[in-house]
């Protein structure tokens, strides 16, 4: 808090070396301040980073996989000659026809 207290005290007491070191003690203190505040501010913007590569490769895997459905529909509609979705085996929504009867008991 009142180092500059301590180094008036250090000057007076001892030689030109004294106020060297203090000088040399804030630079290198304030370097290593500094080089953590920016350590810190890089690995939160590199997670946010890695964050958004995530989720767009979700998005990405999510849009491949609803393109596979919708060819393997499609494939299944050709193959059975249904041109009605409410009566395929795959249709785009759950309707209650595509749910089929209700399981006994």
């Amino acid at each position: 808090t009142d180092w500059y207290r301590v180094w008036f005290s250090c000057t007076r007491g001892t030689s030109v070396f004294g106020s060297i070191y203090f000088i040399i003690l804030i630079f290198i203190g304030n370097y290593m301040l500094f080089n953590l505040f920016v350590a810190i501010v890089i690995q939160g913007f590199a997670e946010q980073r890695e964050k958004a590569d995530r989720e767009e490769k979700e998005f990405l895997m999510q849009q491949e996989d609803e393109e596979e459905e919708k060819s393997r529909c499609s494939s299944i509609r050709e193959a059975t000659g249904v041109d009605d979705p409410a009566e395929s085996v795959c249709s785009d929504s759950v309707t209650p026809q595509s749910l089929g009867p209700p399981p006994k008991k």
